[in-house]
């Protein structure tokens, strides 16, 4: 089913590797080589074997060159080319060795042995309660000017006041650094501030430190009435933010219900959520507001909406750091809350690694943050071990840039723009570029960079400047996403991104939103999510990326989720669903973008409307999962089926599903 290589054409399928070989390859191991690097702090380890749905690789990695004394083992499928440790190796020197196993108990010869060290950093900066802000940042410098070095936090409660969208750390270039917050907790004053940012860095790793925000950035509410003619939802403040204009920009503000009977999921039969004018907002007494939604389509929606009801009110969403274009970066054991924020936003990144993230629902009652934003990442990210719940937004959202045309300056060079800028990567010469028409949802030309032009200026301000391989005829430059022509840097769309061992429970919409090349979700536990646990999607009406391929979801629990009457009526389904969502100037394309997708051995329990949904998809294989039913006696729509495989999909297999529903429902469904 899958092949090695980092993009290969949307004409072509994958091929079949190992499947046939007559023995199993043995890999080739890249990094770390041989203390070729002399500070590691965390370390990523990476090789390359073709791979296929039935092959894993074995890592070990042991203190002595004989393996006898292990410090950590495990097996990652082969569609992965990176393995991460969940924990932290101590100083020290270590071996590392792979070999190549099969689903039916084959095992291939081992790798060649490589060693590397851990080390300390070489200096070592203390902080206390008493570090005044400016000696903070002065500290930072310092860092940034040793070989390498510590930021240790003697454990307390440190409050930051940094300004209007400053941070406390800032970083350029910089690299060998480790910030340990020291089990800490930081308390942000500033609601547009972020703690640390991070562009053009390496090897740094942050964490050990609860973080929260003074005053609580979001809003609680009780709706006091709603008029849908003129498009206003009056409401009385609870808790949190009650001034009418929230003191900082705002790039998306909306508000949800919550579920009377746990605060903690979304009210599932009211809106997904309704948008609101961060401008328009009029506060109409001490603790009552009048929100405005600006889209009139929306309007109707409100009729839904109850007095009484109680909703959250959220200020997308300024995050507690940006990192950009950096490579090597670790963010372990933070604990998020009262927060809106996510953990990150960043991209243009290379082996980002996440590992024990909490955000935590504070006395069960209030909202935690969303995941965090990564887009364009040229390897990864990896996540892990990570904790969520009562999400705000999507989980983690693993996105790959849209860019649109500037100018085309001649038959083979064009500069080109993004809408998120801190999403804008290094582009490489041999990247893949996919011109794509949003009119009629095909691509228009697959090909290769052959020179980047881009100055760091227009780098930094979301342009990119390439000459390509091949003449670009027929696009339609513009800024218009709807019908002007789309750019993709797939080489840049999270290529090795894995998610394993993970807890997402009671979301306001996905738990993993993915648009990645040779990704692995897996032994990862989904509960209570209004919408998909899985979804795999495109976004050609935002900024967010293409389609994604060679991808294995297996082993996951996927439990009461797509359990919204907003979801159920999109047919989204509640455990995986693969599809190309529409230009909304668009009526349907029949694009088979997704391709090489592996679903297998979930467990996928108390679901509604669609259980497992495939389309715009080719090469697909839905293998061994169990459906369940442990509590709920009927589904939210009359229609539902346990499997779905759209019209628009080929060469999909689906074999050996085990149903143990009782509800009437249609176990396999082919348009």
């Amino acid at each position: 089913m899958f092949n090695r290589g980092k993009w290969i054409g949307f004409g072509s399928m994958f091929l079949c590797g190992m499947a046939c070989a007559a023995a199993m390859p043995v890999p080739r191991m890249l990094e770390p080589v041989n203390n070729k690097e002399p500070v590691v702090f965390h370390p990523s380890f990476s090789w390359s074997v073709p791979s296929n749905d039935e092959s894993s690789v074995r890592i070990q990695i042991a203190v002595d060159e004989q393996f006898a004394a292990l410090v950590d083992a495990d097996v990652i499928h082969s569609v992965a080319d990176w393995y991460v440790p969940a924990r932290r190796l101590e100083p020290g020197r270590y071996w590392w060795r792979l070999r190549v196993e099969s689903d039916s108990g084959g095992k291939g010869d081992w790798s060649e042995v490589l060693c590397f060290s851990i080390v300390e950093p070489e200096q070592t900066f203390l902080v206390s309660p008493e570090t005044s802000l400016d000696e903070m940042r002065k500290i930072a410098v310092k860092a940034a000017g040793s070989r390498s070095a510590r930021i240790q936090f003697a454990k307390g409660t440190y409050r930051f006041k940094p300004g209007f969208e400053e941070t406390v750390f800032k970083w350029v270039g910089a690299e060998n650094i480790i910030l340990d917050g020291g089990g800490s907790r930081f308390i942000m004053q500033e609601p547009s501030a972020q703690l640390w940012k991070t562009e053009d860095c390496r090897n740094i790793q942050i964490g050990n430190f609860s973080y929260e925000y003074d005053p609580r950035p979001h809003t609680i509410a009780t709706v006091v009435g709603t008029d849908a003619a003129n498009g206003t939802l009056d409401a009385e403040i609870i808790e949190g933010f009650s001034d009418a204009l929230y003191p900082r920009t705002v790039n998306q503000m909306f508000c949800y219900a919550l579920n009377p009977a746990d605060n903690r999921r979304p009210h599932p039969d009211r809106p997904g959520h309704l948008y609101l004018d961060p401008e328009k907002t009029i506060k109409t007494g001490d603790k009552t507001v009048r929100y405005s939604l600006p889209h009139p389509s929306e309007f109707p929606l409100l009729k839904d909406m109850q007095a009484g009801d109680r909703i959250v009110v959220c200020y997308r969403r300024w995050p507690l750091s940006y990192v950009q274009r950096c490579s090597d970066i670790t963010l372990f054991d933070i604990e998020l809350s009262r927060s809106e924020s996510p953990f990150f936003m960043g991209g243009g990144n290379t082996d980002m690694k996440f590992l024990n993230l909490t955000t935590a629902s504070e006395g069960k009652l209030y909202p935690s943050p969303p995941g965090w934003v990564t887009g364009n990442d040229r390897h990864g990210p990896w996540i892990e071990g990570c904790f969520f719940e009562a999400i705000s937004d999507d989980g983690p959202n693993i996105t790959g840039n849209l860019y649109l045309v500037d100018r085309q300056e001649s038959l083979d060079t064009v500069r080109v723009k993004t809408g998120p800028v801190w999403q804008n990567p290094r582009w490489e010469r041999g990247d893949v570029l996919v011109f794509w028409n949003p009119t009629n949802g095909c691509p228009l030309l697959e090909t290769q960079i052959a020179e980047v032009m881009t100055s760091d200026k227009d780098l930094r301000n979301g342009y990119q400047t390439v000459r390509v391989k091949d003449a670009i005829n027929g696009i339609n430059p513009g800024m218009d996403m709807g019908v002007d022509t789309h750019v993709y840097n797939v080489s840049c769309q999270n290529n090795g991104f894995v998610a394993r061992n993970n807890r997402l429970v009671c979301g306001r919409r996905f738990g993993f939103n993915v648009k990645a090349n040779h990704a692995l979700i897996e032994k990862t536990h989904f509960e209570a999510l209004a919408s998909s646990a899985v979804y795999l999607e495109n976004e050609p009406g935002g900024w967010e990326g293409l389609c994604s391929g060679q991808v294995v979801i297996q082993n996951n629990v996927m439990a009461e989720c797509g359990d919204s009457t907003d979801s159920a009526r999109r047919r989204r389904a509640s455990g995986v669903h693969v599809n190309l969502v529409r230009n909304p100037r668009l009526a349907e394309t029949r694009w088979q973008g997704h391709r090489d997708i592996l679903i297998r051995r979930n467990t996928i329990t108390d679901w509604e409307s669609v259980g497992i949904g495939v389309d715009n998809v080719r090469n697909v294989q839905i293998e061994d999962n169990g459906f369940e039913n442990k509590t709920k006696s009927g589904f939210l729509l009359d229609e539902n089926v346990g499997i779905f495989v759209g019209a628009n999909t080929q060469d999909v297999r689906v074999e050996d599903n085990c149903f143990n529903d009782k509800r009437a429902f249609e176990q396999i469904h082919r348009d």
